[in-house]
């Protein structure tokens, strides 16, 4: 792991560490940035836990293979994502 990653996540000040302005900028300057993140909903068709709130319901279309093969059952649908912990195994990720 690179050692500003390391050094940046185990402080604990507020303050800004010297080197990040200068990354911050470099990052910019770029113009395009992209971040990845994924965890068990990435077996599914869903965003992440957005779908699972029973409040949500926008994040649960109709166009979602994962909410239509569950009738719409939010308690079944809750259940079945929280289950996809038993699959999800990104040791082998490439």
């Amino acid at each position: 792991m690179r050692d500003d990653v390391i050094r940046h996540s185990t402080q604990t000040s507020l303050e800004r560490p010297e080197w990040l302005d200068d990354r911050l900028r470099w990052f910019q300057s770029l113009e395009l940035g992209v971040i990845l993140h994924w965890g068990v909903y990435a077996l599914w068709d869903c965003c992440e836990s957005w779908p699972i709130a029973a409040g949500e319901e926008w994040a649960r279309g109709d166009g979602m293979r994962c909410w239509n093969d569950r009738d719409h059952d939010i308690v079944r649908f809750q259940k079945d994502y929280w289950d996809l912990i038993e699959q999800f195994n990104p040791v082998h990720f490439d």
